[in-house]
């Protein structure tokens, strides 16, 4: 078993060890509740049967005794029925089991236990004393206990009948003065001797509990598997994405890897651009834009001697590829008394070009009028041409990803300067991979080099930007004022790279390498991103592969 299995497998059984320990932490509290619940539903019921019981010996057998006095009915009448509580109370209980019976519930074993029944039948068992002498004794309200009996499980539950009354010793003194109905009916031998005070009965209800627990633990059972079916899934999912995380680090690794030596190079490109800071030119010019001072190191760059500059504009060697708009723009931004900062292109004397970082600021008088400007310099035309090799693809010396958004910035604001379409190819080499495993990666790499001559070949206007995004994907940035004309220079380059008859046996729709393009084409005041144009023509390229490849297929928004 490897590492991480093991891993997974501690985890399961810890998750399972969880599992069951609040599985049996809920299962015992839902037996605590059942007892709780019934425990209250049987208090209620016996509240019910002492208040009934209450009824009838404050209420309707004062009345009865009303009755015999105003010579109503006779003296010595009595009626179960309407006198004795205890049996009004049992014959309730029964009629109420009854309808229990009809609705599928379990009855309700109800009783009066006595010490000295007048009714033989509530005289109390063993167990009935015990907790009839803990009512007398220990003044309890309550007696609560889980019985099991003959493999059956009860709850029993009692609380204390009513304490004798004056009145109630009318039948409960001496047989002598009860009622001679009473004593023929239940004989003179039991249910008299009572004092004022004594307790006359407990009042207990026995429930059955299996049936209760038995459809407790049918949903118990129903809920403990719908729990573990999530339990598992919620760990499943979390190891798949704990995987799936450390599979990405892992292609992150790897990436990192393969991107060192890149890295390196960048590295050293920055220290090199570093150096290059360290040569500073400088000179001020007045408010006319007329040079005042040069410093040494700038007379030497420029090639110009400090006499032919001073007195000449400040922009004397300015590069004629730099746009006189820069300058205009530099002007105003010094009129309004701000300092200005960019990279200019300038051409020495000789005629050898020179880049310079320039930051231009007004230097102003005590009345914060401004009398002069300070430029400073830094040459960085090193940095210039090490920012191109860092934007250049070794192997096809076309441009790469890193500057293919700002290309495609300025092609857009000149499509839209001369009202021209603008369009995004991607091109994709036909089965190159099979091309690869094939011929091998060096004679990849040669046929990579070819595409790529292909490409400058077919887009070689000024307009025209060629890029190769990696692999064998490439891009071309290109704007014409005819959409015609763009779709058709996207075929000519499948033309002309079949013209280049590189073999390709392997290709499954050619003997020779083929590509397939994709095109998103919008016009010069539509507002689609970049993003959005790639995703399109990506989309578009995709489309080409599933209709057979070498071909086009654009889009026009």
């Amino acid at each position: 078993m490897s590492h991480l299995q093991k891993s997974k497998f501690i985890s399961f059984f810890f998750m399972l060890i969880v599992y069951f320990a609040t599985m049996g932490f809920y299962y015992y509290q839902t037996h605590e509740i059942i007892i709780k619940d019934t425990q209250k539903s049987i208090r209620d019921v016996l509240l019910s049967q002492k208040a009934f019981a209450n009824i009838v010996s404050k209420i309707q057998k004062p009345e009865i005794e009303k009755l015999r006095e105003l010579g109503i009915i006779d003296k010595n009448y009595y009626s179960t029925e309407l006198l004795s509580s205890a049996y009004l109370t049992k014959r309730l209980n029964d009629f109420a089991n009854t309808e229990r019976k009809k609705l599928g519930l379990n009855t309700l074993e109800f009783k009066y236990a006595s010490l000295n029944p007048t009714n033989t039948k509530n005289l109390a068992n063993n167990y009935e004393k015990e907790i009839f002498h803990k009512f007398t004794t220990k003044n309890i309200k309550e007696f609560k206990q889980t019985l099991n009996e003959n493999g059956k499980q009860y709850l029993y539950y009692a609380i204390a009948g009513k304490r004798m009354e004056k009145s109630c010793l009318q039948c409960h003194d001496t047989p002598s003065k009860a009622p001679k109905d009473l004593v023929k009916i239940y004989g003179n031998k039991n249910g008299f001797g009572y004092k004022v005070g004594d307790l006359s009965s407990i009042i207990s209800i026995k429930v059955p509990l299996n049936n209760i627990y038995k459809e407790n633990d049918e949903k118990f059972t129903l809920i403990a598997i719908f729990i573990f079916i999530l339990f598992s899934s919620l760990f499943f999912i979390a190891e798949s994405i704990k995987n799936n995380l450390k599979n990405k680090e892992k292609a992150l690794s790897r990436a990192k890897k393969d991107n060192l030596k890149e890295v390196k190079k960048t590295m050293e490109l920055e220290n090199s651009l570093e150096n290059l800071y360290e040569h500073v030119l400088s000179s001020q010019f007045d408010t006319h834009g007329n040079v005042t001072e040069v410093s040494d190191a700038l007379s030497k760059v420029s090639e110009y001697s400090k006499e032919e500059l001073i007195g000449k504009s400040f922009c004397t060697f300015k590069h004629p590829d730099t746009s006189e708009q820069l300058f205009v723009n530099i002007w105003e931004a010094l009129k309004d008394g701000k300092s200005w900062m960019g990279e200019v292109k300038n051409i020495s004397k000789s005629g050898n070009m020179f880049w310079c970082e320039t930051t231009i600021t007004p230097m102003k008088d005590d009345n914060n009028i401004t009398y002069s400007y300070e430029s400073i310099m830094r040459v960085i035309t090193e940095k210039k041409a090490l920012q191109k090799d860092i934007n250049l693809d070794y192997l096809t010396q076309l441009l790469n990803r890193r500057s293919f958004e700002e290309h495609f910035t300025k092609e857009r604001d000149r499509a839209k300067r001369d009202k021209k379409y603008i369009a995004l190819m991607m091109l994709d080499i036909d089965y190159f991979k099979k091309y690869n495993d094939f011929y091998g990666h060096q004679q990849g790499d040669e046929a990579l080099k070819i595409v790529a001559k292909t490409l400058k070949e077919n887009f070689a206007r000024s307009c025209d930007i060629v890029f190769r995004l990696g692999g064998e994907e490439f891009a071309i940035i290109t704007s014409d004022s005819s959409v015609e004309n763009i779709i058709s220079s996207a075929y000519n380059e499948c033309e002309k790279l079949k013209q280049a008859h590189i073999i390709h046996i392997q290709s499954d729709i050619s003997p020779f390498l083929s590509v397939s393009i994709g095109v998103a084409i919008v016009s010069y005041n539509s507002e689609v991103s970049l993003s959005e144009m790639y995703e399109l023509s990506d989309k578009k390229l995709y489309e080409a592969k599933e209709n057979g490849r070498n071909t086009v297929r654009y889009i026009e928004l």
